[in-house]
Parts: structure tokens; sequence; C-alpha cells
């Protein structure tokens, strides 16, 4: 399997931090959050992470510094050519464009944003996942207020999905999809099908729901805590985590 490893946002939430810094590089626990991210995927298979022009040489810096420490874990890097938040590709664009430039297709991938953070390894989601054609992790907040942030996600009892809204307005339930995902080699090909008939290229919650209505689609809830790192609260929240756990 590959790993794709989404970096190439411009965290606008997070400024005046991210003016001058990619959000996946700020230091939490001592150490830039990639490697959080790095650290619970890699044993699942080859990384590839994305970015983009911008911080495109700081990422490559960090890389270098991470792979004299970590021989036996190879990245690869690429540049989405993007400069701007006006000129991205969105998360959705950024996966269809790795799947081609890296040359993801012929193997399943598990496609992880870098600002999610995982207290726990997720080797039994990717087991769930095996043999599924599109599979999410799901959380539980605990709030339909906070569901509606995200997607709220509901499932029959076999974990197939049933239901998948992103920015829900109204959320009937707290279990929320994160940005998690297993596709299998034959769903890969749907991510450029998704962006080429106009679909929202943003947000990924927006590609799993439209894959919904082409192949079955399924949730697993995740085990330990998951914190999607998008504002100063969040932020703070996660250098708080990792610091309490270390004390």
């Amino acid at each position: 399997m590959n790993v794709l490893i989404l970096a190439a946002g411009y965290g606008v939430r997070l400024h005046p931090i991210t003016r001058l810094i990619s959000k996946a590089l700020i230091e939490i626990d001592g150490k830039p959050m990639i490697e959080h991210v790095v650290e619970k995927f890699s044993h699942f298979g080859r990384i590839t992470i994305v970015t983009n022009q911008k911080f495109a040489g700081d990422f490559t810096n960090w890389r270098n510094r991470f792979a004299g420490d970590n021989p036996g874990i190879p990245i690869k890097l690429i540049n989405n050519g993007s400069t701007t938040v006006e000129n991205r590709l969105g998360a959705n664009g950024d996966i269809a464009f790795s799947i081609q430039k890296a040359g993801l297709h012929g193997s399943d991938l598990l496609i992880v944003g870098a600002d999610n953070l995982f207290t726990r390894q997720q080797d039994d989601f990717v087991q769930f996942a095996a043999g599924k054609p599109a599979t999410i992790a799901t959380f539980d907040v605990g709030s339909l207020q906070e569901v509606k942030r995200f997607a709220a996600v509901d499932t029959d009892q076999d974990g197939k999905v049933i239901s998948f809204e992103e920015k829900p307005q109204n959320p009937t339930s707290t279990i929320a999809g994160t940005m998690l995902y297993h596709l299998a080699s034959s769903t890969l090909p749907l991510a450029r099908e998704f962006i080429e008939s106009g679909g929202n290229s943003d947000n990924a919650g927006y590609l799993f729901a439209w894959l919904g209505s082409r192949v079955e689609t399924f949730a697993y809830p995740l085990k330990g805590r998951w914190i999607d790192v998008g504002s100063h609260d969040s932020l703070q929240y996660a250098q708080a985590l990792k610091e309490s756990a270390n004390a």
C-alpha cells in the first residue's frame, strides 16, 4: 500500500503563525506535526507527501534532516506548484494530482491529513478497510455543534455508510468523519473523475460523499484520540495533550 500525506494547505485559520511556516511544520512535543503523522503511518507503506511551492523548500530541509535520523523511512516529496490560497488545488485536487504525479496507481492508498493527529496506531482501521472500495475513519466528537465543522456519518451494523453529509447544518449524530481514508486501487481513478466533473476540490469530505454514489463506502471508528489541528484552540489542545502524556 502507498501512504499519501496531504500537507499543501495554507493554514489560514492559524495566522499569523502560518504566514511564514506550514501548519504541518509547527512543532508539537519537540518535533514538527508532520513527524507525528509519519511515525503513525510509515509502517503501512511508502510515504508520499504533497506540499506547495511556498513551503517546498522548508519541507525539503525537514525531509533531509528526518532522513538522516530515519534512513529506514523513505519519503517522496512532491510539489503541487501552488503559491497562494487563491491558486491552491484543495485537498481533493491534491489527491488527484498526487496519484498521477507520484504514480500511486496499482496499489491501495491510505490518505491522511498532515494536520490530523492520532494518539494510537490505526492498524485496526487498515485491516477493516482491506478489500473494500473506500473507507473513512470516524470519531465521536461528543457534540452536535462540533460535528458541523466536519462531516456527519451514519452507518449500518456492518460499517457500511448509509449517510454522509459534509458540514451538516442539522446533524443527528455526533459521529464525525476524519481526514483518514483508505481507497482500493480500483477506486483511485475516481478521484480524477470527481475533479474533472466539477466536484468541490477543497474539502476531502465532498470526494468521499461523491464516492458513495459510485462504490460501496464504509466507516470504522478509530482507536484513541483524534485532533484536527485547524485553529489556535485545537493547536493548543494538541500541545497540551502531548505535554500531559509525557508528564
